[in-house]
């Protein structure tokens, strides 16, 4: 989430610790039973585990398949089965010996996942469930934070009909000081009306649906928040990651002298349509407008820069063609999701939890490194 992609764990989840398994033997020419340690990183090609075979040797093999649970329930498994673990048993003994799962005296550690949901008793591998909220903790504050759309930036309409930024501050209460409308699955049936602020300081007031339709409507097909560049007004650089310009060139196989294509390091403001600013990285603002950024950085004199250098000019000499492939500058506004800042690090997650007066993010990324320490564990 915090590194905005996907990890793939299907090397975690298609096997189980210490599960029967077949792997095929070079030397015989078939397959044999062993039993699978894990994933055998930096070793051998994608999708490569780490099994024990009988003789206590563990080899890595990407020719491994489980094996089914009715084929050892069969006899003939059994036997062979029986006689794998006394070979490991007689030559490095057997000092963990399970103390809670005597149905299953095979498996070496033990899960939770298969055991009852309704059973408040069970622990999970990777710590504590987080406790539901005390009574006294249950207020306005408390319940204003879990709502998803408080805190959130829009585009709405200003009164001269110009779309603006704005931010969505709260609840719209009634004299008795109670959240005026009700939640509903159904946006329908969601009453719900929010207190918005304009760029001047205003407070207008608009209900859910109104305000559910907007942010679809500025959000691109995977969510993030996409804008209509309107100008470039600065650009800036991060010395610690930026190329510096004595290595901004290098030589090539014929010796030729060659610019490196890079743009770390840079970053540029830019001014939206919707009358917002902020800094997105330098890739995105070069793929939304790259002639305008080109320009800009001629006009402050950073054109020489590695992260410049090899493509602005080609840039300025394509200036006709550029202009009349370019339709309306529509790039994504950086970390912004739904309205929703997202932060990059943990450092930025504070300093949104700070500005919206609450842990939501910390509390977010505390969770999610809890829930993950049992694949470190694995892997140190």
């Amino acid at each position: 989430m915090i590194m905005h992609y996907t990890p793939d764990i299907s090397e975690y989840v298609s096997f189980g610790w210490f599960q029967w398994c077949y792997y095929f033997d070079e030397d015989s020419k078939s397959k044999k039973i062993c039993r699978w340690l894990g994933p055998a990183h930096e070793v051998g090609q994608s999708f490569c585990h780490w099994v024990l075979l009988s003789n206590r040797n563990f080899i890595a093999r990407s020719s491994v398949i489980p094996i089914p649970d009715h084929e050892l329930e069969s006899d003939e498994l059994k036997r062979r089965t029986k006689i794998f673990m006394d070979c490991i048993h007689e030559k490095i003994g057997n000092t963990k010996v399970p103390i809670y799962n005597n149905i299953y005296p095979q498996r070496v550690y033990y899960d939770a996942f298969d055991d009852p949901v309704e059973d408040d008793q069970s622990q999970l591998p990777y710590g504590e469930e987080l406790h539901e909220a005390k009574l006294e903790d249950v207020n306005d504050r408390y319940l204003e934070a879990l709502d998803n759309y408080i805190n959130a930036e829009v585009i709405m309409p200003d009164k001269d009909g110009t779309a603006v930024l704005t931010k969505v501050k709260g609840r719209k209460r009634d004299a008795a000081g109670n959240p005026v409308g009700e939640a509903n699955e159904n946006p329908i049936l969601d009453t719900r009306v929010y207190e918005l602020e304009f760029p001047d300081g205003r407070i207008e007031e608009y209900a859910v649906n109104m305000i559910a339709e907007n942010l679809f409507e500025q959000a691109d097909e995977d969510g993030w928040d996409s804008g209509i560049i309107e100008e470039f007004p600065d650009i800036r650089k991060d010395d610690s990651v930026a190329v510096p310009k004595e290595q901004g060139t290098y030589f090539n196989s014929a010796g030729v002298e060659r610019n490196v294509v890079t743009t770390k390091g840079w970053e540029v403001q830019v001014k939206w349509r919707d009358k917002s600013t902020s800094w997105i990285s330098l890739k995105d603002a070069k793929e939304g407008d790259p002639l305008g950024l080109a320009e800009l950085a001629v006009a402050l004199k950073v054109q020489d820069e590695p992260a410049f250098k090899w493509w602005t000019n080609h840039a300025l000499r394509q200036r006709a063609r550029l202009i009349s492939r370019l339709k309306s500058n529509v790039i994504r506004k950086g970390k912004t999701k739904f309205g929703i800042q997202v932060p990059g690090s943990w450092e930025e997650a504070v300093k949104i939890d700070d500005a919206n007066n609450n842990t939501l993010w910390q509390d977010a990324i505390n969770k999610e490194m809890v829930n993950a320490k049992c694949a470190f564990k694995l892997l140190a």
